[in-house]
């Protein structure tokens, strides 16, 4: 820990202190303690030398040593009707893009936009406005900008970041969202502390209906004084039509094909769920405890039990592992942190009187936590905006200065780690008496055996498969992470593989490190382009078939990700990045590879690179990547090591791979294993591995 932050650190209760030894006469003993915690919460957000989640924490922890109010009004802050209703909100709303619900109701309301600006900018602002009105801000902008960005690059904007065209769309989305946030209570989670707060007040029920009522109209004349705001400025004099946008979005629309009954589902339990906390005035006193919050929370509890098929499995609408995932913990916090700030203030009830007015400190001291929470929540949201638009960039702009400061930080990270093996290597010769610490990024030749994701669901059977393997003489363990149908085996933090990670998922790290302990070497095995769940969640991703995304010829047909998108390269080195922190020094990638050839695949722009190049240029960004600081494998068959493959156009051999990992159908004699590994090493193939399909897989 450097001596900056934790001078920060300390500083936080060095606040509280202060406080109680300075403000004590004026506030009292109790107020000085709360105002001393919540200038500790404040600094530690505004600084941040830990998450700022952890900063949600400290009322509870100060009230426990401190005892300012009793402990049970602070813990109910973080099961306040408020938390329940954002937990609730989204669950309800976390299947939609997974079935595409999401993507179909925002195409459907801009298939009216014209190819006028004043009436893109129209339809674009108002759609968001009311979409932010009733989902999180942040949802929205994630479903908006990528639909904008494909319509742009549709009408010939393919380079948005100098486009007049695009900027105003952009503006009208971000304003939008802003203003529609707090059209409705259920349109952030800021609304909820403003209504907790009249709750408190005035010892009554706030209903929805009363908000919709009295915000409605500012919202309207608000967005009408923003549209003609955005008409006046200089660069909508620029582009007056964006020509073939109308039927950018029928096509588009038309390609999610008829509305699936479990897009119904979704839609008829959302709707119903709004029904019920804007008419909550009809049936209040018939069901006094089923509030907005409780009705949505059931709503989005019966969603999993719901079944439905995915990737033809059978699988609930909602899991809890994709709630899990998609859930923002952190924003829940930090509400219920402001919350119960709010709570340890009003422990102080001393009156001021300046003068002719007399006031409590406290209740300026609350304004100030509403106003604080709100910015907070705001800074809580803002890394995810940033890194969604960082991930949009990536995947339109083509001279990306991110992708040199990348291969850049990868470089470095590579020679640091080549320098560390080599300091372990002497310090292994140094001490030949303590027993040999297993490298797990060496290449000692010795077997290979895979192992059943499956079967490694706890330590004591991770550390039977590592004691069988390692009592039948293999020496590398193989573990399958990511499938050809786009499964991820565990709990991906990749933005883009949110919707891949299986029902059932295992903990990668604990794999690897059990194997070491057992002698070893863990190697994950991710397949690379073939992958239909990803490349639907990302467009931008995949191989094209005119407007909508090409599909191969198996059942139901699979999309792929597209070897010559860079955001998909990027994509595929993410993955390997995360297992390597995990503990896989080994990582083995397959479907390194094109789908069977078809004249209808749209693969973007290309620059007139082969396949072959292509495939090629990914290989050797992914192993530059990883150079030094693990051992990356590519896996082939036999047939397309030596033949002309449809998905290659070259054997695989000649991709320039460093480490090639070849399966057969059956055992080679020793006259083909060995042209099989002398034209792999004409080729410049550094270490080859060779097992028979039976054995490997």
């Amino acid at each position: 820990m450097n001596r900056k932050r934790l001078a920060m650190i300390l500083a936080g209760p060095l606040l509280l202190v202060l406080s109680i030894a300075t403000l004590s006469g004026i506030f009292g003993t109790v107020g000085a303690q709360a105002i001393g915690v919540s200038l500790w919460m404040i600094f530690w957000w505004i600084t941040r030398p830990v998450h700022i989640t952890i900063t949600a924490l400290i009322p509870a922890i100060a009230n426990a040593f401190l005892n300012m109010v009793p402990m049970a009004d602070i813990i109910s802050q973080y099961s306040s009707e408020s938390i329940v209703l954002v937990f609730a909100s989204g669950l309800i709303i976390q299947p939609w893009a997974s079935i595409g619900l999401d993507r179909r109701i925002a195409l459907k309301v801009l298939s009216v936009v014209g190819p006028s600006m004043k009436s893109q900018v129209i339809v674009w602002l108002f759609a968001t406005i009311i979409f932010s009105t009733v989902l999180p801000n942040i949802a929205v902008v994630t479903l908006f900008c990528p639909i904008a960005v494909a319509m742009l690059k549709a009408a010939g904007h393919e380079d948005i970041t100098r486009s007049d065209a695009a900027l105003p769309i952009m503006l009208a989305i971000s304003w939008g969202v802003s203003l529609g946030g707090g059209g409705t209570p259920i349109g952030g989670a800021m609304n909820q502390v403003a209504i907790t707060a009249l709750q408190e007040f005035t010892g009554k029920e706030f209903m929805y209906s009363d908000w919709l009522i009295r915000i409605l109209p500012y919202t309207v004349i608000a967005g009408i004084v923003m549209y003609f705001g955005m008409m006046l400025l200089p660069m909508n004099r620029k582009i007056k039509r964006l020509e073939g946008t109308k039927e950018f979005f029928k096509e588009s629309y038309a390609e999610l094909g008829p509305m699936k009954w479990e897009e119904k589902f979704c839609l008829g339990a959302f709707v119903l769920a709004l029904l019920l906390a804007f008419t909550r005035t009809w049936y209040a006193a018939l069901l006094p405890g089923l509030a907005p919050a409780y009705s949505m929370l059931t709503l989005g509890f019966i969603c999993f039990f719901v079944m439905t098929k995915r990737n033809g499995k059978s699988v609930a609408l909602l899991t809890w592992e994709e709630a899990q995932h998609g859930m923002m913990w952190g924003m829940m916090l930090l509400f219920a942190s402001g919350m119960a700030m709010g709570k340890l203030l009003n422990g102080s009830r001393r009156w001021l009187r300046l003068g002719p007015v007399s006031f409590q400190p406290s209740e300026l001291a609350k304004l100030a936590v509403l106003v604080l929470a709100v910015l907070g929540a705001a800074w809580l949201a803002a890394p995810h905006v940033l890194d969604w638009a960082t991930h949009t960039w990536y995947t339109v702009v083509k001279n990306r200065d991110l992708e040199a400061e990348s291969a850049s930080r990868a470089a470095a990270s590579s020679e640091a780690a080549a320098s560390s093996a080599v300091q372990e290597a002497v310090s292994s010769q140094l001490e030949p008496e303590q027993p040999k610490e297993l490298d797990g990024k060496a290449i000692t030749g010795g077997s290979w055996a895979a192992v059943d994701v499956s079967t490694l669901a706890d330590d004591a059977a991770i550390r039977a498969a590592a004691q069988q393997l390692k009592a039948q003489g293999a020496d590398y363990g193989l573990v399958t992470l990511k499938t050809p149908d786009g499964s991820i085996c565990y709990a991906s933090q990749v933005p883009a593989a949110a919707q891949s990670i299986a029902d059932t998922t295992v903990d990668p790290a604990r794999i690897a490190a059990i194997f070491r302990e057992e002698g070893v070497i863990p190697v994950a095995q991710l397949a690379a382009f073939k992958d239909p769940i990803s490349s639907r969640t990302d467009r931008s991703m995949a191989i094209h078939y005119g407007d909508g995304l090409w599909l191969d010829a198996q059942k139901d047909g699979n999309a792929w990700l597209n070897p010559y998108s860079a955001a998909a390269v990027e994509y595929v080195g993410d993955l390997v990045a995360e297992v390597q922190g995990m503990g896989f020094e080994q990582v083995v990638l397959t479907n390194v590879q094109f789908p069977k050839l078809s004249r209808k695949q749209d693969y973007g722009e290309t620059s007139g690179v082969s396949r072959a190049d292509q495939l090629k240029a990914d290989i050797a960004a992914l192993q530059s990547r990883f150079a030094g600081s693990m051992t990356l494998w590519f896996s082939y068959t036999l047939d397309q090591c030596n033949t002309n493959s449809v998905s290659l156009d070259v054997p695989a051999v000649t991709l320039g791979m460093d480490n090639l990992l070849v399966t057969a159908d059956k055992a080679m004699d020793a006259d083909s294993r060995t042209a099989l590994e002398q034209s792999a090493a004409g080729q410049g193939v550094q270490h080859l591995v060779l097992h028979s399909a039976d054995i490997f897989q």
